[in-house]
């Protein structure tokens, strides 16, 4: 038996198990492409050895398939306008199988490039510094720093920092703030010849572990591994905002290319008693996330869990350091002694403004 599933542009489902002597091939959802290319991913298991073709069903313009007969190609010349392909796999017992997927293009359509950053992780990105935001304005409001708000699609938009409103964490009215608020308005401060504001795409929640095996509410959970009934995986949540952000840009008169520039992360704690593995789960997600962005050497400046919190682990600070010398485009802000609230977990104000302070100083080296 002989299984092939159909992705298309990173968008995809949970294949069907086909019949015996059959072949399953289920087509990714609708794709919309702001670009005069792409590209077509198959991806196939089972015994059998399998040959595929690609072929242009219909479409306003005819488009090159680099490598019709690979799983994997490139397509080129896209105009704008609504495209069909279909994917044709046969196993070596010549049963065959075939499915197809729609694309609509809009090319030759971009104004400007939309520079996103990514801050990630558990409860300290989430922000739990209950102080002031100090560099706000009388009204509390960080003009130039702008994060996504989600919600229904009337409400996805980026909208300006608002310390006493919303600050793009998993709790949106909660005044509090994490350092990548602070890293933010310091390379909004840096870009203000050019007069360009910051967007900062958050995705945290306080509690998620990388382990499914915790009793935490959500984890940062590959597509590829299981995630027990109910638990929220938080790669999807990100993955589902960023598909909004594209959505957002899309729809606009002057649409932008989104470039995710970087990703801001800290997370660890609610793994203590699942350290075995967290070295190699984490290395998985970082991957996982470059290919979401389509950038396999995006930078990431990751901070350190730190000895004086009470769910503080040396194996999972380890585990980190290990991942950042082991590559060159991940940073490590080391937040070993920094103070915390009398929680005894959560970094406080002052902490939280030297994580962000150290996450500007390297964060400023990346290409905007």
């Amino acid at each position: 038996m002989t299984a092939v599933v159909l992705s298309l542009l990173s968008c995809s489902k949970e294949s069907t198990k086909p019949a015996p002597g059959s072949i399953g091939i289920e087509a990714g959802d609708e794709v919309r492409l702001l670009s005069s290319s792409g590209f077509l991913t198959g991806k196939v298991s089972g015994s059998e050895a399998i040959t595929s073709k690609w072929e242009q069903i219909s479409g306003p313009s005819e488009v090159e398939i680099v490598s019709p007969d690979s799983l994997t190609t490139s397509i080129r010349q896209l105009t704008t306008g609504v495209y069909w392909f279909r994917l044709t796999a046969t196993g070596s017992s010549g049963v065959a199988g075939k499915d197809s997927v729609r694309l609509v293009a809009k090319t030759g359509h971009y104004t400007d490039t939309l520079f996103i950053y990514l801050s990630a992780g558990q409860s300290n990105m989430d922000g739990r510094a209950g102080s002031p935001f100090p560099y706000a304005s009388a009204a509390m409001v960080v003009d130039g720093v702008n994060v996504w708000q989600w919600g229904s699609p009337a409400h996805n938009s980026f909208q300006s920092f608002e310390y006493d409103r919303y600050n793009g964490s998993q709790s949106p009215g909660t005044p509090r703030w994490a350092g990548d608020i602070i890293a933010a308005r310091k390379i909004r401060d840096s870009l203000y010849r050019q007069q360009r504001p910051v967007y900062l795409l958050k995705v945290t929640r306080g509690g998620s572990a990388l382990s499914p095996f915790t009793r935490e509410p959500a984890c940062w959970t590959i597509p590829q591994d299981s995630v027990p009934a109910g638990r929220e995986r938080m790669f999807d949540t990100l993955k589902n905002r960023l598909n909004a952000v594209r959505q957002w840009s899309y729809d606009q008169d002057s649409a932008r290319y989104i470039k995710v520039v970087g990703m801001m992360w800290h997370q660890g704690e609610s793994d203590k008693w699942a350290t075995a593995a967290y070295q190699y789960r984490l290395t998985r997600l970082f991957a996982a996330i470059r290919q979401e962005v389509n950038d396999p050497v995006m930078p990431i400046v990751m901070g350190t869990i730190t000895s004086s919190s009470a769910d503080y682990s040396p194996l999972i600070h380890q585990a980190q350091l290990n991942i950042a010398k082991a590559d060159p485009h991940i940073a490590i802000v080391e937040m070993d002694g920094q103070p915390l609230l009398p929680d005894g977990v959560h970094f406080n104000a002052t902490a939280q403004t030297y994580f962000g302070d150290q996450l500007y100083s390297i964060i400023k080296t990346f290409a905007r």
